[in-house]
């Protein structure tokens, strides 16, 4: 294959040796674009071709493949008029001339890295051409001013030393462009147009070919100088592992991607902060594929915090990439390397402990040790711009924090990574709600829990699609004011300032009972797990009460100072955490002891406050495997589970009949037709009712009892007669509808017993 550059079409083109029929070919693709290629060099262990180009205002040397699919540059400055080139694979350098304002012969490593001068500048005068001699490691140019060829050897190219020197003796010749091989330097001649061999050893130059035109390249043709064994150079064996380029570089090989396609060539990281679980003082690793491996060297690594910079580690500091946290925040490392750059994933690093308070106060959201005293106050993240910062929640699985926020014009639920930054930037994640009250977050079902109290409602909403709503508790509410979940057990529990009452009922709204009615302002309300009570906060009474679930009875709990008025609670283990709108603290209060201790004093009201712990996520539920098997939204409920569907997007949920059995009856003889249904527990949703219907009539009833513990509604007909003659289909319902069976005529037929005469 030959190839030669078209400067004035800006393409490169190729044709075969042995094609008879003469046939070229342009090597440039579409999308490639070459300006003025004006030499070329190919790489035949790597199939690349280098040229250069240069048109007055661009001035490159670039690498193309050989079918053209694949282009980078590699040198694009400090050079004005390059004029020539030549690579050497073997040795992995590539060699070009500059005839421009700073004429020089240049070399540098085949991925362009490298880079320095033959000569001193200024030694040279108009070097139009450079070949290199692969048999003596020897470095040719020519001189057309000087009207000289100078050879030097590879390893003392930074010499003035030129061990081959020939001056040309005709004033008549001016060498242009080179080849070399072996004892010979051939030199095309512009002025005489013809062909000259140099035989180094001697100072005599012959002329072995005329031209009529003038001559601008030079090759030498030898097949036997392309032989490609697996061993010549790292690239000749499978690409050198490179995913697109192949660039021979001394004593190895570095890796090159496209200029509009780098993904095979970004860095690679191996071990970085991912899923690391890390403190304050631990060491975060950030290890990366090395050059050995990938063939790009990584220019350096950048560790950031909380969206800021803290440390660069430039090339000469490689060798350890790794980062102490001095602070708790979220850190991740992010590697550079020619072709971009590759992100570690987050890692949040928290205080010295991993439990620790959070605490809505006015704008922000803070936190505190919990064995923190009142002159103690620790920000775990930068303050979060979050207005009117309501009740907590947070979702340890992705260290999230949410918060209802309320706003002229509607509100929303708001979260946070814990260093301060949104996923949403500053758009709320769940707008649709009027006056976001308590919320709650069911971990094993990924659902919030939220309370409206403008639209005087409960609901909960899909935490992976916010989209996904469902209202659980919508009548007999008056003022709601706070929400709390236990998915183990499968209960919800809130208050009501308005009914001045304490509810609970299972996770999706259904055997709803009133747990007290003995409060005047009821505020907070949590679960303790451990010991299976609800505790809620009555502003009024300066109060907070236990309800102990197994014993049904009201536990005296904590009163507190006249001035100390309880509003969001949280129980964590044998302590009770409350914030106080009064005197602006968050106190703890140690079950069974008397008196209380204030552990952080804000300047301004404080709203939620809730222990974050990601052990306290735990446990498994009916709902912990594949949602259940609901089609959409899974509850945990003391027995099990329950199925629902999201508004506006029902009829996963609407009952369905798996057969209906209606036959055919003999006269006088007794049928029984059946619909079967899935039973509740496989369904997950309750049935409210069923029918068996004939003629548009119902024929029998079921009530929600009935289909409690039953798959199929019968019923029967006894010495069938023409009067049970008629059409026959089930209805089954449930809260989200009504379903209708098929509709079969069923007929009574002869028997051996004749029917009664119907004529008198």
């Amino acid at each position: 294959m030959i190839y030669w550059t078209r400067p004035e079409m800006g393409e490169i083109w190729s044709s075969r040796l042995n094609d008879a029929t003469g046939k070229s070919r342009s090597v440039v693709n579409t999308g490639i674009t070459i300006v003025q290629p004006t030499a070329i060099a190919v790489d035949w262990m790597s199939r690349l071709l280098y040229y250069t180009e240069w048109n007055g205002n661009l001035s490159t040397i670039s690498v193309i493949s050989f079918d053209g699919t694949m282009q980078m540059t590699l040198i694009d400055s400090n050079l004005t008029e390059p004029a020539s080139i030549e690579v050497d694979p073997e040795t992995g350098y590539m060699f070009w001339t500059d005839t421009g304002v700073y004429p020089r012969v240049e070399l540098a490593y085949m991925n362009g890295k490298n880079r320095r001068s033959v000569y001193p500048e200024g030694f040279v005068q108009l070097p139009t051409a450079v070949t290199f001699n692969r048999r003596d490691r020897m470095i040719f140019h020519c001189d057309a001013r000087a009207d000289i060829i100078l050879g030097i050897p590879l390893d003392v190219a930074t010499s003035l030393v030129s061990s081959k020197r020939f001056r040309v003796q005709s004033v008549d010749v001016h060498p242009f462009s080179l080849a070399t091989v072996d004892d010979d330097v051939y030199f095309a001649d512009h002025n005489l147009r013809g062909v000259w061999r140099w035989t180094t050893t001697s100072n005599n130059a012959n002329r072995i070919y005329r031209t009529n035109n003038m001559p601008f390249a030079l090759r030498f043709y030898d097949d036997k100088r392309v032989t490609t064994p697996a061993t010549a150079n790292a690239c000749a064996n499978n690409n050198g592992g490179c995913a697109q380029m192949c660039l021979a570089v001394p004593g190895g090989r570095r890796c090159g991607c496209s200029s509009w396609d780098n993904a095979g060539c970004l860095p690679i990281i191996i071990d970085g902060p991912t899923g690391v679980t890390a403190t304050v003082g631990n060491s975060l690793p950030c290890r990366y594929e090395n050059v050995l491996t990938t063939g790009i060297q990584v220019t350096h690594v950048e560790w950031w915090l909380n969206g800021n910079m803290t440390k660069l580690i430039d090339d000469d500091q490689l060798n350890d990439t790794s980062y102490v946290a001095t602070q708790p925040g979220t850190y991740r490392c992010i590697v550079y390397n020619p072709y971009g750059r590759a992100t570690s994933s987050s890692i949040f690093v928290s205080p010295p402990s991993d439990q620790f308070l959070l605490i809505g106060e006015a704008d922000t959201i803070i936190s505190a040790r919990l064995d923190a005293t009142s002159s103690e106050r620790n920000r775990v993240y930068n303050p979060i711009s979050a207005k009117s910062v309501g009740e907590l929640a947070f979702d340890a699985a992705n260290e999230l924090v949410y918060w209802g926020r309320q706003q002229a014009g509607g509100g929303g639920i708001y979260r946070a990574y814990l260093n301060g930054t949104s996923p949403d930037g500053d758009k709320p994640w769940f707008s649709d709600v009027k006056s976001p009250g308590g919320i709650a977050i069911d971990w094993i079902s990924r659902l919030l829990y939220y309370v409206d109290r403008d639209n005087k409602s409960i609901s909960a909403v899909d935490m992976n699609d916010p989209s996904r709503r469902i209202a659980l508790i919508s009548t007999n509410l008056r003022q709601p004011i706070s929400v709390a979940v236990d998915p183990i057990r499968g209960y919800m529990a809130w208050t009501d300032q308005g009914k001045r009452t304490v509810e609970m009922a299972y996770t999706n709204g259904e055997s709803r009972q009133t747990l007290t009615t003995d409060v005047v302002r009821p505020s907070g309300v949590a679960f303790d797990r451990k010991k299976n009570q609800v505790f809620y906060s009555d502003t009024y009474k300066d109060h907070i009460y236990g309800y102990h679930l197994n014993t049904k009875k009201i536990v005296n709990g904590f009163k507190t100072d006249i001035n100390i008025h309880p509003n969001s609670i949280d129980v964590y283990g044998t302590k009770l955490y409350f914030t106080d709108h009064n005197l602006r603290g968050v106190w703890r209060w140690v079950m069974k002891t008397v008196g209380a201790t204030k552990i952080l004093q804000t300047k301004y009201a404080l709203s939620g406050v809730v222990v974050y712990d990601s052990t306290r996520t735990s446990g498994t539920t009916g709902c912990s495997a594949k949602n259940g098997g609901c089609p959409q939204i899974c509850h945990s409920v003391p027995d099990g589970r329950r199925c629902s569907c999201v508004e506006g997007n029902i009829v996963d949920c609407l009952p369905k009949f798996s057969s209906v059995s209606t036959p055919n009856v003999a006269w006088n003889a007794n049928a029984t037709f059946s619909c079967a249904f899935p039973a509740m527990d496989e369904v997950g949703i309750s049935y409210v009712g069923g029918y068996w219907m004939k003629d548009g009539n119902v024929l029998k009833t079921f009530n929600a009892t009935d289909l409690m513990t039953t798959s199929t509604m019968t019923t029967t007909i006894t010495k069938a007669n023409s009067d049970d003659q008629g059409q026959y289909w089930c209805k089954l319902l449930n809260k989200y509808g009504t379903t209708e069976s098929s509709k079969k005529i069923v007929y009574v037929g002869k028997a051996t017993t004749p029917p009664p005469s119907t004529t008198s």
